[in-house]
């Protein structure tokens, strides 16, 4: 008998994990970004890299918001006087855009 890996199981508040459906998010978006680079760069390892890298950190960013948000509404509506919540996620953070508009297209920063 094989058990279920943890990233197919649901969480006890019923609803996937984390990383539930990243792939294909992250998919989608390495094809945006890749597609934004000019041809002569596609094929390069570090450009492929790179845009697999963002593609990546873009989606778990999204599925944190999505995740804070629903912490937020489930807390609102167990706690109807509560008014603000804050919420901090640490440790996704974005390049610099001239640092990434000039490694991608071979201009200066």
């Amino acid at each position: 008998m094989t058990s279920t890996p943890y990233w197919r199981r649901k969480s006890s508040c019923g609803k996937r994990p984390l990383i539930a459906k990243l792939q294909p998010r992250i998919s989608a978006y390495e094809a945006e970004y890749r597609a934004m680079v000019p041809e002569k760069r596609r094929k390069d390892p570090e450009v492929h890299d790179y845009c697999r890298a963002r593609a990546a950190a873009q989606a778990t960013l999204e599925r944190a918001e999505t995740i804070i948000n629903e912490l937020e509404a489930d807390i609102k509506v167990r706690l109807p006087r509560v008014g603000h919540i804050t919420i901090e996620v640490e440790g996704i953070v974005a390049p610099p855009l001239e640092e990434t508009a000039a490694y991608l297209f071979d201009t200066q920063a």
